[in-house]
């Protein structure tokens, strides 16, 4: 029989390079730049059939999908729709945010919820941790802030080149949510010895975070006898929904349920669609699409900490476009929906006490 070649990945995301480039879901499905994607490999006699795998324990503990792309839709299509859940409509966003970072080759960052109960933070989150997997908590990219630094690495490498959604930040403590926003933006976990006291394979990632809570980021960094440094809100900019009507409880319940029944959908079309435009062989041309967004929002402002934290609404004005381009939002959705929904995430990050504390005048 003719002899197979075994790849495992350790983590989802972006590996290799050219004819061996394949993205590797958090569910394990593989994704290649064309169908006849061959690693290279040495010896005389290459094996005439190759299987690839995520490693056991690595990505989403549940690797099934659900439900259509085009239930999915509907749900996207009734939340652009709705001003008042331009929130949820950024949550979206926010699931393919960290692959739009990494084929640009872009840092880490992320965005807060924060602000009153029953106003959809945790269904913003949910929608983006259906595009890839199963958003139920601890099932796929939607966590808790539950555990070590070791379990939190661990949970940040499973949205590798994704996006990772963790939920009501009050479940973790004070001090580890101060931390979250740079532990995240570091791209690397600690060196750590195994029982026989063999390094181990640090961590890495590189995504997109979404926290929610009540509290705003400021809060849990003063519950620490922390300032609030610049840099934690530049990497994760706050936006408060409290000013948002609340959801009406039937419609919220009906645009949650189409998310917790159709998932795995969207996030592999998404990669398909950067294939297919090159961007996996240039990172410049994506990155000239965030620049042209990151100015149209800082409209000529000099403050260096608010063009920071521009990037950020640029990286999400970047995913919708290309979801608007390639019809992921639905066949209604346009790209005056996706300029309101990034206007009105950054006009509410402007208005926050975190971004105001960075420029008093």
């Amino acid at each position: 029989s003719s002899p197979v070649l075994i790849t495992s990945f350790s983590k989802p995301g972006r590996h290799g390079e050219g004819k061996g480039l394949v993205f590797v879901c958090p569910t394990g499905e593989m994704i290649f730049p064309t169908q006849t994607a061959e690693p290279t490999v040495p010896g005389d006699e290459p094996p005439q059939q190759f299987e690839y795998r995520l490693r056991d324990g690595a990505g989403a503990k549940d690797r099934r999908k659900a439900g259509t792309l085009e239930a999915w839709q509907l749900g996207a299509s009734g939340v652009l729709a709705e001003p008042n859940l331009a929130h949820v409509a950024l949550g979206i966003l926010a699931g393919c945010a960290g692959t739009v970072l990494g084929f640009a080759e872009e840092a880490s960052c992320g965005l807060h919820f924060g602000g009153s109960s029953s106003r959809g933070k945790t269904t913003a989150q949910i929608y983006g941790a259906s595009c890839w997997a199963n958003p139920a908590p601890d099932k796929g990219l939607l966590v808790t802030a539950r555990g070590t630094d070791n379990a939190v690495e661990y949970k940040f490498e499973a949205g590798n080149f994704t996006s990772l959604h963790i939920d009501e930040a009050k479940t973790g403590n004070a001090k580890m949510i101060a931390g979250l926003a740079f532990q995240f933006a570091s791209e690397q976990g600690k060196l750590r010895l195994s029982s026989d006291v063999k390094e181990r394979r640090a961590q890495s990632w590189r995504g997109f975070l979404t926290l929610s809570s009540e509290k705003p980021l400021r809060s849990f960094a003063e519950q620490n006898n922390e300032a609030l440094l610049a840099g934690a809100t530049v990497r994760m900019p706050s936006i408060d929904v409290s000013g948002l009507a609340a959801i009406d409880p039937k419609k919220a319940k009906a645009l949650k349920d189409i998310a917790m029944n159709n998932y795995g959908h969207v996030g592999p079309e998404f990669v398909r669609t950067l294939l297919v435009n090159g961007y996996h062989t240039d990172a410049e041309a994506l990155r000239a699409r965030i620049d042209a967004h990151q100015v149209l929002l800082v409209a000529g402002d000099p403050h260096p900490i608010r063009n920071r934290a521009a990037r950020v609404f640029a990286v999400l004005r970047t995913v919708g476009a290309v979801m608007v381009e390639a019809g992921l939002l639905g066949p209604s959705a346009t790209a005056t929906d996706v300029d309101r929904v990034i206007q009105w995430g950054w006009e509410s990050y402007l208005s926050t006490p975190d971004a105001r504390s960075l420029d008093p005048g």
